[in-house]
């Protein structure tokens, strides 16, 4: 009988058709006898590849946020003179303003708030979500979902890019530490109708679809059990999100899938593939 080949996956994705083609670990495609397989939704019609589309060797690896410092930032800091070390300075309240100038977050910390000074659920209660037209603010703890935040995440192309606005999806990410056996997790903050959306109970890592509402997430969940069995895996799938953050999930419930990377081809889009290597930045 042929064992099932993990799931390294590529997918086109659009309004009319879904096609994944599947590979094993390591390796874009299998190099072996079982080789990749081509399926439409219902698992019908499969067909064998025999190479990759010309569409994935070309793609390189897109732009994801991340909460991993840029190289140059943590040399500059290694590389701080000694009165600069030695010298006190008051550190600024980080702020960030949208792209389009309607909102922007102030991080705040309260120094008598014990949730405060460590990375942990209760985290950034005093954050500040302030509305630029009519200079309403209103504190984290108090929007909905609210459970802790901790780093604003960035893009991995750009530190300086902290939202993701594309037509009426505007969401800024943030990550947050849960403890060590669940490690961490990552919020989508709503801008449109404010409030925190968990993308994971532990890590998902947001990967921006230019040119739409919506986005992917390379999605993480530890310790799931096999059916059958008391032993657990830590699993990793795809899953689309559209702007009202409702999302799909390219793997089967309770099932311990487990993706190496994903590549989207979109038609008349640009970039017009979407590709996630993992481990490859």
């Amino acid at each position: 009988m042929t064992r099932p080949i993990p799931a390294r996956f590529n997918f086109r994705f659009d309004d009319a058709l879904r096609r994944y083609n599947f590979g094993h670990r390591g390796h874009i495609f299998a190099p072996r006898d079982t080789g990749p397989r081509r399926f439409d939704p219902l698992g019908k019609a499969l067909k064998k590849m025999v190479i990759a589309p010309d569409w994935y060797v070309a793609a390189k690896s897109s732009p994801y946020f991340t909460n991993a410092e840029p190289e140059e930032s943590a040399s500059l800091t290694a590389s701080a003179s000694p009165e600069e070390s030695v010298s006190p300075t008051v550190t600024p309240i980080p702020t960030y303003k949208s792209p389009d100038g309607s909102v922007e977050l102030i991080l705040r910390e309260d120094p008598n708030d014990e949730d405060d000074q460590i990375d942990g659920p209760g985290h950034a209660k005093h954050f500040l979500l302030r509305d630029l037209k009519t200079g309403a603010e209103t504190e984290f703890e108090k929007l909905p979902g609210f459970y802790g935040v901790y780093g604003l995440l960035h893009d991995s192309h750009d530190k300086d890019q902290h939202f993701l606005f594309d037509g009426s999806l505007h969401l800024a990410f943030f990550d947050l530490h849960l403890n060590s056996t669940d490690g961490d997790t990552v919020f989508a903050l709503d801008l449109t109708a404010p409030r925190l959306v968990r993308l994971s109970p532990n890590w998902a890592t947001p990967i921006p679809l230019p040119g739409e509402a919506a986005f992917l997430t390379f999605t993480e969940n530890r310790y799931v059990p096999f059916a059958g069995s008391k032993k657990t895996a830590n699993c990793s799938y795809m899953e689309h999100w559209d702007e009202k953050l409702n999302k799909i999930r390219y793997a089967r419930e309770k099932s311990a899938a487990l993706c190496y990377g994903a590549s989207m081809y979109r038609p008349g889009k640009n970039p017009g593939v979407i590709t996630l290597r993992r481990g490859a930045d």
